[in-house]
């Protein structure tokens, strides 16, 4: 496989993978161990990068992990997140489309800063807390919320 990792307590962290482009699933798997979570900007500057699915095993994508991946489109957050971390698909100037499952009950500043594109998205009941700054305009976000 191409991702760099790190294996503590037979869990891995994805750490980067400089290849990434085009649509890419991250494995729940790599050689026998569970892949549990992102690193801070593991794929940061992936700039061919244009949809990202994570499996359930991850519980923790980093602050800007998904960061300047200015061809991204389209993610998938799965159920196992319960926050959205500072930054974390910041300047993704393409991100149309962001499943937000209703276990997050939390999205930090900037989660989605500058991303452009991302005018409508659906919020589940189950945020508790919501940054002002987390999305790239904010009255229209609230604004579909009602």
């Amino acid at each position: 496989d191409v991702y760099k990792r790190q294996i503590h307590n037979n869990e891995v962290t994805i750490i980067s993978n400089p290849r990434s482009v085009g649509d890419i699933v991250i494995p729940r798997l790599i050689n026998g161990k569970l892949v549990t979570s992102i690193c801070d900007m593991a794929f940061t500057w992936c700039t061919g990068l244009t949809s990202v699915t994570i499996p359930n095993s991850v519980t923790k994508i980093g602050e800007f992990a998904f960061s300047w991946c200015s061809r991204l489109t389209c993610v998938t957050i799965p159920t196992s997140i319960t926050t959205i971390q500072c930054g974390t698909f910041s300047d993704c100037i393409e991100l149309m489309s962001v499943t937000i499952p209703s276990t997050v009950t939390t999205i930090n500043v900037g989660a989605f800063y500058n991303c452009k594109q991302l005018k409508k998205i659906t919020l589940p009941s189950s945020i508790i807390s919501l940054n002002k700054f987390a999305f790239p305009d904010m009255t229209e976000i609230i604004q579909n919320l009602k």
